[in-house]
Order: structure tokens, then C-alpha cells, then sequence
């Protein structure tokens, strides 16, 4: 295992400018996190994974966007007047008020275009943000493996080690 500690004789911390050096320091036994705890982190801390997930919200509001088209387009305005110099008050209108309504009962099939292709690229982030955490989960168990087997040589070593300073 390596460990970061400081440099406490002259003769080192003369030679390196930064009062830390990398050392390494055995122990009889060495342990390591469980494989579960890293696949749970490939959802939270991988970019590629993060990205997808981007991905997937932009196409879950391209989906609300298209479904958008089916509600009507209502505008309200109004006016009010506090002063007017020279016009009597009875030609005029002081106060009003308008509502605006538009409703696009048929586009040319647009809307259920741009909903169908927005489902579609739902499902394709999807399926790549599913392929993405697979990959990075067989990398981990892959290197998990690999990290157990020189862990196990390590501790083979070290008790070896042990065992040769006991017959010095």
C-alpha cells in the first residue's frame, strides 16, 4: 500500500522541495473494498454515464416539448388608462381588456413526428446508458480480479518475508 507521510530526516527533505514522499509500508494483511461498493459508484461518478443521463433528460424534454403542440395557445392583454390630455372620457375607453385563443387542430401529422422520434431517442439513450454501466461493470470485475490475485501474491510475499527474517 502506498502512503503519504512526511519526511522527517534532513537527508530526505533537503532532496525533495515538498515536505511529503511517497513511501510504501506492508502489512501482514492486506483488504480492499468489496466489488459492490465500486459498481455502485459507476452510476454517480463515471462521465460517460453522467453524460447519458443528460442525454436522456434533454430527450425526456424534447418528449414534453412535442406533447406541447396538442394544448391550445391562450394570450391575455389588457390596457388601462390613468391620464389623457385633451380627449373627454367618454370616447375613449379607459379600461380594457382582450383574450387571445389559437388552437392548431391539424399540422400535417407534425406533432406526432416529433413525439414519435422523441420516444425513440428516449429509448435509444436508454438502452446505450444500460450497454455503458454493463461495460464498465465487466471492467471492474475484470480489474477486481485481477487487483485479488496480486493482493493474494502480495500477502504471499509478505508472509514469505516474514518467514525469511525468522530464519535470519
Amino acid at each position: 500500500i502506498w502512503v503519504w507521510h512526511k519526511a522527517r530526516s534532513r537527508r530526505l527533505s533537503g532532496s525533495i522541495p515538498p515536505k511529503y514522499i511517497l513511501s510504501r509500508r506492508f502489512s501482514s494483511t492486506i483488504r480492499c473494498r468489496p466489488v459492490a461498493y465500486f459498481k455502485g459508484e459507476v452510476g454517480d461518478n463515471n462521465y460517460v454515464v453522467n453524460q447519458l443521463k443528460l442525454q436522456d433528460d434533454i430527450a425526456d424534454n424534447q418528449l414534453r416539448i412535442g406533447r406541447a403542440g396538442y394544448v391550445p395557445t391562450i394570450a391575455l392583454m389588457g390596457k388601462q388608462t390613468l391620464y389623457s390630455n385633451g380627449i373627454q372620457k367618454n370616447l375613449i375607453p379607459r379600461t380594457f381588456v382582450g383574450v387571445g385563443f389559437t388552437w392548431n387542430l391539424f399540422d400535417g401529422l407534425d406533432r406526432e413526428q416529433k413525439i414519435r422520434q422523441a420516444k425513440i431517442t428516449k429509448q435509444t439513450v436508454g438502452i446505450t446508458r444500460d450497454k455503458a454501466i454493463d461495460d464498465i461493470s465487466v471492467g471492474i470485475d475484470k480489474f477486481y480480479s485481477q487487483m485479488q490475485n496480486a493482493l493474494s501474491s502480495v500477502n504471499a510475499l509478505n508472509t514469505t518475508i516474514e518467514l525469511s527474517r525468522e530464519l535470519v
